[in-house]
């Protein structure tokens, strides 16, 4: 049951699991974000390129899900899709 003037039906606990498990995710791809922010176009592997999709995507659906609409639309912004799909292409075919 959600009290009046509440902006998400979602119960505190829910929301601290939400942002314990982005916290998470941030944390196993800051050594990646960091290497792009530093100028590195290119991850080292596949792994990288993985866990940096990964942890987008699901702090994205999770976002969506419970209705964090901001969250959503800051994990789904093209500059961070352009840096994963040309480090993904770089992966699987060698070049830029």
């Amino acid at each position: 049951m959600t009290k009046q003037g509440n902006i998400t039906p979602y119960s505190s606990e829910d929301i601290a699991d939400f942002l314990i498990e982005s916290s998470n995710y941030l944390d196993e791809v800051e050594p990646y974000l960091a290497k792009i922010r530093n100028g590195e176009n290119e991850l080292a592997n596949k792994e990288e390129v993985g866990s940096l999709f990964r942890a987008f995507h699901s702090i994205k659906g999770v976002a969506g899900f419970m209705q964090f609409t901001m969250i959503q639309k800051l994990t789904h912004r093209k500059s961070i899709q352009k840096v994963i799909a040309i480090n993904f292409r770089s992966q699987i075919y060698g070049s830029n």
